[in-house]
């Protein structure tokens, strides 16, 4: 993400594209997200991201591209490799629930997600189908 300092100068509404989005907070501040890149655990920035998305603001908000970049900083956002995030039961671990793994999408699954985490805790019956989430489906089995 980069921060693009705009007081008074701000968008009023979210602008988005396919490639990237740009939305200005209450301080004034205007966000211009995101990349994704494989990194690891490594949070820090690369000059070909910044670079990426400071080219997106002309496209855009013309008249924000003489902007003056206030900030940079890349957040951490596991996945899984079947796309599919981890939510239920670690097999072999008693009273241990998962949620893990929502790549992009964990604001968005936040709430469902909290439910079926609940329900599992209280030892409900999870409101959806958890098959495909299991996070047992990536332990290797001894021959």
């Amino acid at each position: 993400m980069v921060a693009l300092a705009t007081p008074g100068t701000g968008l009023r509404h979210v602008v988005r594209s396919a490639d990237g989005y740009m939305l200005t907070k209450a301080d004034g501040s205007t966000y211009v997200g995101t990349t994704v890149e494989e990194a690891g655990y490594d949070a820090r920035p690369t000059a070909a991201g910044i670079a990426g998305l400071l080219a997106l603001v002309p496209r855009l908000a013309p008249r924000l591209a003489d902007a003056t970049a206030a900030g940079a900083w890349a957040g951490l956002r596991p996945g899984t490799p079947d796309g599919l995030p981890l939510i239920g039961r670690i097999p072999g671990w008693h009273g241990v629930t998962l949620a893990a793994g929502h790549f992009r999408d964990g604001i968005l699954l936040a709430p469902v997600t909290g439910e079926l985490v609940a329900d599992l805790v209280a030892r409900r019956s999870p409101r959806l189908p958890l098959e495909a989430f299991d996070p047992g489906r990536f332990l290797v089995r001894a021959a």
